[in-house]
């Protein structure tokens, strides 16, 4: 009997460490977490990206996307054209997975309902407003934490690549090193062997197992943390948020099996009592069959579970990105657009991801052709209206002083490239970019497509040609087109259907001045072959250039050039 207690002193030592451990680095943890909640705050996030986090990130959209059908989500190319993930990514100051992959959701599917929009906005507000709730929100979420590739969104779609087999041989191993146990107090020698023959036997097996569901018990850990969490959520008193703590609470009510056994599935191992006691029991492999079981039973539950916190976290995160702006504003929604009347009106409206940017203000009725020459600031302000106008409808805050709009689905064909791979020429991947546009124009949503540099793949005669047909039908159908094009001509060609603005820049002796602002008509000036000359080329070659160009502009011909022509 003295081995016995020998060994069960030892035992009891061993958890005495592993527990008084486990609660220092605890305290720890939540230092840390309070700390970074106060200095991340109305702060441009710091976290980097590699490219195929996005994976992850995107999973939620993908699975919803799958299932919905909604045909009015933002495509690859605006979103790319955009650079929607660098917007996101300064945008993105959430705390958990469901957070930043609801956020990303969102960011790809624009709202048509008002009440949608607004509550998004009552909430966002009440998290700017109320610091001390929100803050006690924040240090849950980031005890959730993110943890990407765990993919639980697919809980929302498919469990069966998730099935253990055995499971009841899981069960009977677990109990074994329990008999093995109470064997020593009957037989000590024969007692210690069958101890560390199940103890071993449970190792190996454990590892050997985990390797095959790593991912699928990360997805069902993550699961199991984010129930009991949410559990910790329904005790915070935070005023209006009733409606969503009502809707958590229902869900637990068919998930609360999960919450029991969460604590086995996190893997803490800073705590090394509890991880071994894991392993030796098999405490991690019984809970992730159990709570799969739970899940399976309650999908929709989960699902609006995580829908809930998802919203909660990315509101707060919207919350942060309009405290870290020089100025936004909320938008008002047209209710009564008719011809004549204006579809959006923007008031110094800037771009997210420009340091200084240089506000402009526009009225828009109808569509509008934008001229200019090279870098003045067309482009730039194409996407500066595009990404507000998906602002307005998805985060529900516009960086300008003003902006109303009627209910619009964005498009975009900007910055296209050929492709090797497809053996696609850029001309055909612009082609194909338009019909896609036309395709999506329908009589319930009007499009607001950006269009930079039109048809610009291909021939001068076949390119104002077409380009200006192309527009001309965009502009007769429900739908308010944008387009920024160097072809002076399809201002007079379109005219009559088209307003016309421009960018300007003014020369100097030595320089290219630029003010980035907008002006109403169409541009009179060109800077190429000014261009040219300050970039050092021959005084020979700039002249020849500037008499051929004003040559064509008074006889609407080039002429031929000699082959013994000196310049």
């Amino acid at each position: 009997m003295g081995d016995y207690y020998k060994l069960l002193i030892f035992i009891l030592l061993i958890a005495g460490v592993g527990i008084v451990s486990g609660i220092h680095n605890s305290f720890k943890r939540r230092r840390k977490i309070r700390a970074k909640i106060l200095e991340t705050w109305g702060k441009a996030p710091k976290e980097k990206y590699r490219t195929e986090d996005f994976d992850s990130i995107a999973s939620y959209y993908q699975n919803k996307r799958s299932l919905s059908g909604n045909k009015f989500l933002m495509d690859d190319i605006t979103w790319n054209d955009l650079d929607m993930s660098k917007i996101f990514m300064r945008i993105n100051n959430t705390h958990s997975s469901p957070g930043e992959e609801y956020l990303y959701c969102m960011m790809r599917e624009p709202s048509f309902d008002e009440a949608d929009l607004k509550e998004r906005g009552r909430v966002i507000g009440l998290f700017q407003k109320n610091a001390e709730g929100r803050r006690k929100l924040q240090y849950l979420l980031e005890l959730l934490g993110k943890q990407r590739y765990a993919d639980i969104s697919n809980f929302i779609t498919d469990f069966s690549y998730m099935e253990l087999n055995n499971a009841f041989m899981y069960k009977f191993l677990a109990f074994m090193p329990i008999a093995s146990v109470l064997l020593c107090v009957v037989d000590f020698k024969l007692g210690v062997p069958a101890l560390l023959a199940s103890i071993l036997t449970n190792m190996l097996l454990y590892y050997n197992l985990k390797k095959k569901i790593e991912t699928q018990l990360l997805s069902i850990s993550y699961a199991a943390k984010l129930v009991s969490i949410a559990g910790k959520m329904l005790k915070l008193d935070i005023d209006g948020l009733d409606e969503y703590k009502k809707s958590i609470s229902k869900c637990l009510g068919k998930l609360k099996g999960i919450a029991k056994r969460m604590y086995f599935l996190i893997d803490n191992y800073e705590d090394f009592f509890l991880m071994y006691l894991k392993i030796i029991f098999l405490i991690e492999v019984l809970s992730y069959d159990k709570i799969l079981g739970i899940l399976k039973k309650n999908r929709e539950e989960f699902r609006s579970l995580y829908e809930t916190i998802g919203f909660l976290d990315s509101m707060i995160s919207i919350a942060s990105y309009r405290e870290s702006l020089a100025f936004y504003t909320e938008p008002d929604f047209i209710k009564d657009f008719s011809k004549g009347g204006y579809a959006v009106c923007a008031g110094e409206v800037y771009h997210p991801l420009i340091e200084k940017p240089v506000t402009n203000s526009i009225d828009i009725s109808r569509s509008i052709l934008i001229t200019g020459s090279n870098a003045s600031g067309k482009s730039t302000f194409l996407k500066t209206l595009a990404i507000n106008s998906i602002f307005a409808q998805t985060i529900y805050t516009c960086l300008a002083k003003e902006y109303s709009t009627i209910f619009l689905f964005t498009m975009t064909s900007m910055a296209l490239r050929d492709s090797i791979e497809n053996n696609e020429s850029y001309f055909i991947a612009e082609i194909k970019s338009l019909k896609r546009i036309f395709s999506m124009i329908n009589d319930e949503i009007p499009c607001f497509c950006f269009i930079d540099e039109i048809l610009r793949g291909t021939n001068t005669i076949e390119r104002i040609a077409a380009s200006s047909r192309v527009l001309k039908n965009l502009s007769l159908k429900n739908c308010i087109c944008m387009a920024a094009t160097h072809d002076i001509e399809l201002t007079g060609i379109l005219e009559g259907i088209y307003d016309n603005y421009h960018f300007r820049e003014e020369i100097t002796d030595d320089d290219v001045v630029f003010d980035y602002k907008l002006y109403e008509g169409k541009a009179r000036s060109r800077n190429a072959l000014k261009l040219l000359k300050l970039m050092g080329f021959d005084n020979s070659i700039v002249e020849d250039a500037e008499k051929a160009a004003y040559d064509f502009e008074q006889n609407g011909t080039w002429a031929s050039i000699e082959k013994n022509s000196k310049k």
